[in-house]
Formats: C-alpha cells, structure tokens, sequence
C-alpha cells in the first residue's frame, strides 16, 4: 500500500514540474561606474624626490591627508603639499 503511495506522489511532483518555468534571462540589477563623464582628478605626487623645486611649486595633491608636510612645507586649502 505504502509503495503505491509513493508512486503515485512522484507522479503529481513530476507533473507539477513540468508546469514550472524557469526565467530565461536575469534581472538587471545595478551596475557599477556608469557615469563616464566624470574628470579624472590626476592626484598624487607631482615632484619626484630630489627634484628642485621654486616656492609656490605644488608637490602632491590629495583628497585626505595621505601625505603629510615636512620641512618648510605647507598644506594649501585643497590639501596640496606647496
């Protein structure tokens, strides 16, 4: 009785499957650097090591405070190294 059971259940998950669709393509979810026309900001050092420099000349540009002033070096407002 148990094994007439068994296969008449598998009979109803196999037609139950045949009604089942699966997606055919994905969603589209978000994607990254979609802006391109964005700048780029060309930060970083601008002076070499042992390069001579005049007053006034900019070393490094940065965002945060990466590089930090030595002697006779000042931090402008946009955090330049001059």
């Amino acid at each position: 009785m148990s094994l007439s059971y068994l296969t008449n259940s598998t009979k109803c998950i196999s037609s139950l499957k045949e009604f089942v669709r699966f997606a055919s393509k994905k969603t589209g979810g978000s994607t990254r650097n979609t802006n391109c026309k964005t700048k780029p900001k060309h930060r970083g050092w601008k002076v070499q090591d042992g390069h001579f420099v005049h007053p006034g000349h900019i070393l490094a540009t940065q965002l945060n405070t990466r590089f930090h002033p030595g002697l006779n070096v000042t931090i402008s407002s946009t955090l330049s190294r001059i």
